[in-house]
């Protein structure tokens, strides 16, 4: 039987013969967030310590108060630098996200990531500024992990 041939190496009927752009908006939101997640740490690969990309993919005090970059606390949601960190983060939110995702639907799942972002950069600044360090800068997507894990743990206590 050759490669070609296989249920598994065969092409989904959902997906032949459509653009790519409807191919994207075909995929669940938690694989598009993950894929975003993974496009922006390849950018942070090739480019390393680039100014433009430190200034506008992480989050400080002194970045959004002080320079008015207030994109920066959900642009930061989505940036790694460490292999282990995307990887961990990723997985902890490919399993929760997509049971919540069955449960609330592709647009829930991207207003929870965006508020919990958000919401999670917001307190890391703050303490940091409480603490006397407002430039220190933070990135990854912990905080909206954790939104999509306690909600996982709620949704399906038992899992």
């Amino acid at each position: 039987m050759a490669l070609y041939e296989r249920p598994y190496a065969r092409e989904p009927a959902r997906l032949r013969g459509r653009s790519p752009l409807a191919q994207w908006r075909g995929l669940t939101a938690t694989t598009q967030l993950i894929a975003l997640n993974v496009v922006v740490f390849l950018g942070w690969q090739m480019l390393g310590k680039d100014e433009w990309f430190d200034d506008n993919f992480t989050c400080s005090a002194e970045l959004v108060f002080g320079r008015g970059k207030v994109w920066t606390l959900l642009t930061a949601a989505f940036s790694h630098e460490a292999p282990f960190h995307i990887l961990v983060n990723m997985m902890c939110f490919w399993f929760s996200a997509r049971a919540v995702e069955l449960r609330l639907g592709k647009r829930q799942v991207y207003a929870i990531y965006v508020v919990a972002a958000v919401v999670a950069s917001l307190v890391s600044i703050v303490g940091y500024s409480i603490g006397g360090n407002s430039a220190q800068r933070e990135l990854g997507a912990s905080g909206a992990v954790m939104a999509f894990l306690v909600m996982y743990a709620c949704y399906f206590p038992g899992a």
